[in-house]
Formats: C-alpha cells, sequence, structure tokens
C-alpha cells in the first residue's frame, strides 16, 4: 500500500506544477507560449496534492525539545531569517510570490509597452500582405518526436522548471508518416489555418483547439492534421461517427498535448452542434446563422447571441467564441465587424488606430473589406504569439 500512496503523491505534484507552469505561461504577456490569451476551462482535470497530504510537516507543539537543541535551533533559524531577509533575497521572493504572478484582466499588449511605428501607413500594408500572414502563421512542421510538457516535470521538485528532452532522431517509418500527415508540398485542397478558406463548422472546430492550451505552432499543426485526409474531422458527418480512439488517434498523429480531454470535447462538440442545427445544417450552422437574422443590423447583438449559443457546447468558451467571430465575420455579415480584444490592443500599441478605436475604426483601415479585416487579425494575433510584432514594427520605425 505504501508504494502506490506513494505514486499518486508523485502523479499529483507532477500535475499540480503542470497547472502552474500553464497559469505562469498565461501570464507571460505579448508572445504567451499559450494559443490566444488564456485557455477556456478553469477546470483542466488535473489532480492536486490534498490539504491534507502526508508530505505537509506539522510541528506538535505538545513536544519540547532539549534545552540545547533548542539554542541550536534558534541560532540556525535566526541565521536562516537572516539570509532570508537580505535585499537579494527578498528580491527573489517578490519574483515567486503568489501575488506578483496575479491574473490581470487587462489584455497582454496593455501591458508591456511596445515601440510604436512612425509610419503606420507603410506597417498597414505589409501587415495585409501574404508574406506577413506567413511569417505571423508558418506552416505546420511535420512532427515525430514531441510528448507532452508534464512528462519534463520532477515529481519529487514540483517547483523545478520543466526542460523539453531533445528531440529523439526519427525513424524512416515515423518520417513516412509525418510525410503523409504534413507533406512538404501542400496538396490541392489541403486546409491550412489561417490560409484556407473553411466551412462554418471547421472555424469552430478550430476555435476549440487553438483555445486549449497549446502554443500557437501546435495547434496550427493539430488543425492541420484533424481536418485534412485521413481523418478530416472538420467534416461534421466524419466526426460524428468518429468515436474517441480514432479521434485520439489523430491527436497523436498530431503530437499535441492535452489528448484525453480534447478527444472527448471533440465528441461534445459534434453533439453539441447537431442540438442547435437542423439535421444536414450542421456544417454550415445554419441553425445559428438563422439566430442571428433579422436583428436590424445590430452587430454587437448578433454576436451576443452567437456567443451565447456556442457557449452551451463543452469546450467552447469566451476565448473559443472570439476565435470563432474573428474568422466567422467574412461569412456572416451579421456580426461584422468583430475585433477581439487581444487584436485591438496590439494594433493601438502599434501606432495602427489611437487609443479610443473600437472594431469600426479597425475596419476603415481597411475600407469597410471583411476580408482584409480577418487577414489582417489573422496576422496580428499570429504576429504577438509568435513574439514577432516588435520586430516587425521596428522595420517601420
Amino acid at each position: 500500500m505504501a508504494p502506490k500512496a506513494k505514486s499518486r503523491t508523485s502523479v499529483g505534484a507532477k500535475r499540480k506544477h503542470e497547472d502552474e507552469k500553464n497559469v505562469s505561461s498565461s501570464e507571460s504577456g505579448s508572445g504567451s507560449e499559450l494559443s490566444e490569451y488564456d485557455h477556456d476551462n478553469s477546470d483542466d482535470g488535473y489532480d492536486h496534492l490534498p490539504s491534507g497530504s502526508k508530505n505537509t510537516k506539522k510541528t506538535n507543539g505538545d513536544v519540547s525539545p532539549a534545552k540545547g537543541k533548542a539554542k541550536t535551533k534558534s541560532k540556525q533559524q535566526e541565521a536562516k531569517s537572516k539570509v532570508q531577509d537580505s535585499p537579494k533575497n527578498n528580491r527573489k521572493k517578490s519574483q515567486d510570490s503568489p501575488k506578483s504572478n496575479k491574473k490581470s484582466k487587462t489584455s497582454p499588449a496593455d501591458i508591456i509597452p511596445r515601440i510604436k511605428s512612425t509610419n503606420p501607413k507603410a506597417l498597414l500594408e505589409y501587415l495585409l500582405s501574404d508574406e506577413a500572414l506567413d511569417y505571423a502563421n508558418p506552416a505546420p512542421e511535420r512532427g515525430y518526436g514531441e510528448v507532452d510538457w508534464s512528462k519534463h516535470t520532477s515529481p519529487s521538485d514540483p517547483k523545478t522548471a520543466p526542460t523539453p528532452l531533445p528531440k529523439p532522431t526519427a525513424s524512416k517509418k515515423e518520417k513516412a508518416e509525418a510525410e503523409d500527415t504534413h507533406p512538404a508540398i501542400l496538396p490541392e485542397g489541403y486546409i491550412r489555418y489561417p490560409h484556407s478558406d473553411m466551412t462554418p463548422f471547421q472555424i469552430l472546430t478550430s476555435s476549440l483547439l487553438l483555445s486549449k492550451p497549446l502554443s500557437h505552432k501546435l495547434g496550427i499543426r493539430t488543425i492541420s492534421t484533424l481536418l485534412n485526409p485521413p481523418f478530416e474531422f472538420g467534416k461534421f458527418d466524419v466526426l460524428v461517427k468518429a468515436d474517441e480512439e480514432r479521434i485520439r488517434e489523430g491527436l497523436w498523429k498530431a503530437r499535441t498535448q492535452h489528448k484525453e480531454k480534447t478527444s472527448v470535447q471533440l465528441l461534445e462538440l459534434a453533439q453539441g452542434v447537431r442540438g442547435l442545427n437542423g439535421e444536414g445544417e450542421e456544417d454550415s450552422l445554419g441553425g445559428i446563422k438563422r439566430a442571428i437574422e433579422g436583428l436590424g443590423n445590430d452587430e454587437e447583438k448578433a454576436q451576443k447571441r452567437v456567443g451565447d449559443m456556442l457557449s452551451t457546447i463543452k469546450g467552447i468558451g469566451p476565448i473559443g467564441v472570439s476565435i470563432f467571430l474573428r474568422r466567422i465575420q467574412l461569412q456572416w455579415n451579421e456580426v461584422y465587424p468583430y475585433v477581439d480584444q487581444r487584436c485591438l490592443s496590439a494594433a493601438k500599441s502599434i501606432g495602427l488606430v489611437d487609443d479610443k478605436a473600437g472594431a469600426k475604426e479597425m475596419a476603415k483601415l481597411v475600407k469597410d473589406d471583411s476580408k482584409q479585416l480577418v487577414k489582417l487579425l489573422d496576422t496580428l494575433i499570429g504576429l504577438d504569439l509568435e513574439k514577432k510584432l516588435d520586430d516587425v514594427v521596428e522595420r517601420y520605425t
């Protein structure tokens, strides 16, 4: 029984550290290693050490140590206190303090000052180019060696920073399989996010995947793997017939993270979409589209209604809704113009628009062209998440 208890404690500590790591990453500001802002769903399904764990040491007040030992202990505590109160240690302590890691309600672009462009017109022209879109959203790399970050943590010391293991050398078989999933030359019809035209259901599926705590590149690769052959989970009829094992197989092919939870959420996504739309209109999300028609050109009301309906689906939270609205406005005029807070904050911080600007001002930048607005937002968010935005702005300063 004792070894089993030790194992449970180790797993709990390891998973506890993974949660702490995810929170820390989400607060790193612009260029976060997470997908967009923080990830949806505060309940990650991870276990934590119980408050009454045996690892927690308690002092018994009824036991009095010997006088000699008490003096020695007192001197040790005094010396330890001096070390802890030193200026150097206090600086470190303030950095590690939970208060310093408290989540801010403001967008990362509001927290970290950026360089403002002195030539915003030329900067905008570049941001609307295909070159910028490619630079912000690089083609998915073929993966055949990645594993979950949680396997790199130390259960015996939860404070140890996770260190990725070197990617193993791929075998010929693994390279061949990776070539099938992510070919060097993309075939006609290959779905590449965010470059390709997508159905509303494919956009919603991508939004769910991007709202998870994954890096931007890993999120794009997961979308490419799941939406293209041989899986094609971007087609409702395919996803609704798939079982959890088949979805998990696709997630393993993508070499992504959080496979167990994501596979369940994809199954729930299919059932949620079926409940919101009529038979045969799941790929177009026709039921949701009808619900926002006839609202008198009130885009904010339409955006809210879409958000309320999508939020009934497990796995789709505020961030997933934002990603969906950002992309679907190209097809659904009722929600145009829509600019999520992170993109708007980034645009303000680099001087594209003034501090009082909103979605309508962003739309005016591209002469009310919805296709250009979506392209601008996809480029801005990609550059921000890839930590490339400041480098681009410097070229036009």
